[in-house]
């Protein structure tokens, strides 16, 4: 993430729909073809009327360092994406990570809201993304998205915001590998409910490995003596 960004795009004109992703690097300028350039600037153009709303102050544009002759002949542009935020613009690569995965896939969550017949699939959603704004964006495709969402993720924020029915738990065990949470009462806080279930168990199958705080202490107790003595 910190060097490629690839932005997916789907986007609704006269001569029927566009879809896809664009490649944007981020350690230094990059070359793109006309035809990307115009598809660029219109998604940057859709993702900043929502960017303003789920960060504050923020919007992205292109430096345009301009116009060139490509290795295949055609003429294209070099290019680079910036944050701006209270008229201060940087290089988005600057930015946090969970910025630039939110700007990312900005533009096709925007499509699963309104698009009864998309399905988008992330893995690690929650990865850099601050557990509070991870918590608003997943009430709001919630409870308002058209289009569906699979993701994973490790922030135990989701189980306060989703319905018991959306969720699935991963085991450990790999012949039975993803469950539902069994006997789940409607006014049952999922967090605390998981969190239980990995103390005092109560599922069908164990959900985490059980780990020893003790033994834990007690190997980096040891670890550390051996260091310091020079042994192994």
């Amino acid at each position: 993430m910190n060097f490629f960004m690839p932005v997916a795009f789907r986007v609704d004109h006269e001569h029927g729909v566009s879809s896809g992703d664009i490649g944007i690097g981020l350690v230094e300028p990059f070359k793109i073809d006309n035809r990307s350039y115009e598809m660029v600037q219109l998604v940057i153009r859709e993702i900043n009327i929502v960017l303003e709303k789920v960060i504050p102050g923020m919007s992205i544009g292109i430096h345009d360092y301009g116009e060139l002759l490509l290795e295949n002949g055609e003429l294209g542009h070099r290019i680079e994406l910036t944050s701006v935020k209270n008229d201060i613009i940087i290089p988005l690569a600057c930015e946090s990570e969970g910025i630039i995965k939110i700007i990312s896939i900005l533009d096709v969550l925007m499509g699963v809201y309104n698009n009864a017949s998309m399905c988008l699939i992330i893995d690690e959603l929650d990865a850099g993304i601050f557990e509070f704004l991870l918590g608003e964006l997943l009430r709001i495709f919630e409870n308002n998205a058209k289009g569906q969402i699979i993701f994973t993720s490790h922030n135990l924020r989701a189980l306060e915001m989703m319905d018991k029915n959306s969720l699935v738990f991963s085991t450990t065990n790999p012949k039975n590998r993803y469950i539902r949470f069994q006997n789940v009462k409607n006014n049952n806080n999922l967090r605390d409910l998981y969190l239980r279930a990995i103390t005092l168990g109560g599922q069908k199958e164990e959900i985490y490995a059980e780990t020893d705080s003790v033994e834990i202490n007690r190997a980096l107790r040891r670890a550390g003596k051996a260091g310091a003595n020079g042994k192994k």
